[in-house]
């Protein structure tokens, strides 16, 4: 192995770094600390484990049920909150998730030592799970948390502003809602290293 990817560097203040990484790593720190979304994301319960009448002489049928339970119990256990963008075979089980990742759009036309990034937040809310206790539907509710959680933060060093939120439908009866947020950011390819060459190739 020729890099230490056990090591990799997660700061802004190491432009070797891969600020994608780093930026990531903060956003799902949020997400996952945030304790109302994982709440109106919700996660459906486990099933108790099924008893055998002789507990050292299952059945088959009991056997078959024990298998499709601890099946579905793990199945809901899957993470809710994913650092990238998935709609295909996502687990019917789990209803709701809340995806993002970060591209790198464009350097600045007037700056090449500036770059804009996008955020691309996808809350993903199945058909059956639409409603909440709070009279607002569960997608749009998750939605908002997001947005008051990073709208105008400078958790990524420079502000997160949010520029789209478009609704959206998959063919899986799931309904979607992507929040885009614009970072304004140091284009650190251009510097690297204090110069413009690849680590990899002989100067």
């Amino acid at each position: 192995m020729k890099r230490d990817l056990s090591n990799i560097t997660r700061t802004l203040d190491d432009v070797k770094c891969n600020d994608i990484i780093y930026k990531k790593s903060v956003i799902k720190e949020i997400f996952n600390a945030d304790p109302d979304l994982k709440e109106v994301l919700g996660q459906l319960d486990k099933i108790p484990l099924n008893k055998y009448a002789d507990k050292d002489n299952p059945t088959e049928e009991e056997l078959k049920e024990r298998a499709r339970i601890v099946d579905y119990n793990e199945k809901v256990s899957h993470p809710q909150i994913l650092s990238f963008l998935k709609v295909n075979d996502i687990q019917k089980e789990v209803l709701n998730f809340v995806m993002f990742d970060i591209e790198d759009e464009r350097q600045s036309y007037t700056n090449k030592l500036i770059k804009h990034q996008v955020l691309d937040v996808m809350v993903l809310v199945h058909e059956d799970d639409m409603d909440t206790e709070y009279n607002i539907d569960r997608i749009d509710l998750l939605s908002y948390i997001i947005e008051d959680l990073l709208c105008w933060s400078n958790v990524t060093g420079l502000h997160l502003e949010m520029v789209e939120n478009k609704f959206g439908i998959t063919d899986t009866k799931y309904y979607s809602r992507t929040l885009s947020f614009l970072i304004k950011t140091t284009n650190t390819n251009n510097f690297k290293h204090g110069r413009m060459t690849n680590s990899h190739e002989s100067i």
